[in-house]
């Protein structure tokens, strides 16, 4: 019993410190991209900040818990999560290609997460050392070039 406690609060902080990292940046970035593209909302709002307490979500930081400690009585294993909503006016937007910036500033977030998967995935990698990396050791092994042959 006192074991089952000790693990979730691992959980707990694992999730609350990926949660604190992963919320903020993807917000500021967001921003960043909203003013780079010609719409200062998100800025004027004071959301082009990496302070967290500025992007953090209670019921999107609930949902994250409740799709950890419940995901046997989902029917899917996601884990669901998000911050504060960073207001985004597209009419602020004009000139030369108003329609292509208006659709880059809508999929900062997305990049910014793909961002951090790669990011996240490399330092793993660079940690742990990619020959840990499922099918790599056999494949060197046996001197093959594609995991079909192995």
């Amino acid at each position: 019993m006192r074991l089952d406690i000790i693990s979730g609060l691992q959980i707990l902080i694992v999730a609350f410190i990926s949660y604190i990292i992963t919320i903020p940046f993807a917000g500021w970035f967001e921003s960043l991209v909203a003013k780079k593209v010609g719409d200062d909302a998100p800025e004027q709002s004071g959301f082009l900040t990496l302070n967290p307490l500025y992007h953090f979500n209670v019921f999107g930081f609930a949902a994250v818990l409740w799709g950890i400690f419940f995901a046997k009585l989902l029917p899917f294993q996601l884990i669901p999560g998000w911050g504060r909503y960073i207001p985004l006016v597209p009419d602020n937007i004009h000139g030369e290609h108003a329609k292509v910036r208006i659709f880059i500033e809508y999929v900062g977030r997305s990049f910014a997460h793909l961002i951090l998967l790669v990011s996240s995935a490399t330092a793993m990698m660079l940690l742990c050392g990619a020959m840990h990396v499922h099918g790599i050791v056999p494949m060197i092994s046996s001197g093959t070039s594609s995991f079909k042959e192995v």
